[in-house]
Formats: C-alpha cells, structure tokens, sequence
C-alpha cells in the first residue's frame, strides 16, 4: 500500500497508512480536483509508474454525504495538476430524489475536461475500482461483488505521457469531516 501525506497547501488533511490500508481525513469544507475551477486542493497520495499497467483499489468506507452535496473516494492517475484520470466512487445528495451512489469517470487534459461519464447504480457498500493503461488509451471498470463481475466505461482516449503518477484521493463538498479509506491497492504492468 502507499504511504504518503497531505499536499503542500492542505495542512488540515491527515494521511495514515497500514500494511494493507491507506486512510485519507480532510475537514469539512470543498476538497476537489476541478483545475478549470482552480480547485485541485484535494489530498492525494502517489507513486510513480511508467508504461502500460493496471491500478485497483477497493474503497472500504461509505462516500454518503453529510451536511453538503458531494464526496467521493478516487482511483488517480496523474500526469500534472491539469492532465489527469479521476476514477470516483462516489455520492451525491440529490435533496428529495435522495442520495445518489455511482461510479464517475473524468479525462482531463491541459485543465479541460474530455471525458465526462457516470454508471449507476451503485449501493453504498464497498466498490472495487480498476483503471488499465494500454498506450493512449484508459479502461475504467468497478466491481461491489469482490471482482466476481465488472462494469466498464469502456476504451477511453487519454493521450498521457510515459511516466505518470498513480493513487488514491479523497473529495469532499460539505461542511462534515470525510475519511477515505482504501484497501489493497495493487499496481501490476
């Protein structure tokens, strides 16, 4: 699993780590990774990888919002703050329509935003979460049944370079403290 600690800028975020889990805390206020926005405060952690690979994590907790609209647990792969691969588990408080749970993949390349696609419906239980890279192009699936069966968003064009750095962050958009929390992080080529 990674080891790692809250991003320069994000003093208030804490970061711990075991041998097979990685939880990410942040306060109760906008952590996102939205650069059009200028919002990529979120915490993450990473390690560098190159070439082709597979990226999988399962998110343990529950990304139910509290007291605002939106949290997420996120599988990430980073080129730079502008182009990257966001892979949510997430939930939205929808108001009277409830809480929506469901699996949002973006693209961002040089800040602008090429992909943009949701699946539901998810459960509010744990999700594995897998991104495979083949050259330019990305694959993102999730599993709630342990990897018995997947969901894929299918091929994706995402044109990033050879090195790149892979991990998980946490987004919150309420008022109430979040904690992430990942297990069994694996990184295959």
């Amino acid at each position: 699993m990674l080891a790692g600690r809250a991003p320069p800028g994000n003093p208030a975020s804490q970061v711990r780590a075991t041998d097979t889990n990685l939880t990410i805390g942040i306060p109760g206020s906008l952590h996102d990774l939205w650069p059009k926005e200028g919002k990529v405060n979120a915490p993450r952690v990473l390690q560098d990888v190159d070439g082709d690979f597979t990226v999988q994590v399962t998110v343990t907790t529950t990304v139910k919002p509290q007291n605002g609209f939106f949290r997420a647990a996120t599988l990430l792969v980073v080129q730079d703050d502008g182009t990257f691969i966001r892979f949510d588990d997430a939930a939205a408080d929808r108001g009277a329509s409830g809480i929506d749970f469901y699996c949002y993949l973006h693209v961002f390349r040089n800040g602008e935003r090429l992909v943009n696609e949701q699946l539901r419906p998810l459960k509010d239980a744990p999700a594995v979460l897998k991104l495979q890279r083949h050259g330019g192009d990305v694959i993102a699936s999730f599993s709630q049944d342990d990897g018995r069966t997947w969901r894929s968003f299918g091929r994706k064009t995402a044109q990033l370079s050879e090195r790149l750095k892979v991990g998980v962050a946490a987004l919150n958009n309420t008022n109430s403290p979040f904690t992430a929390t990942f297990a069994d992080l694996k990184i295959t080529k």
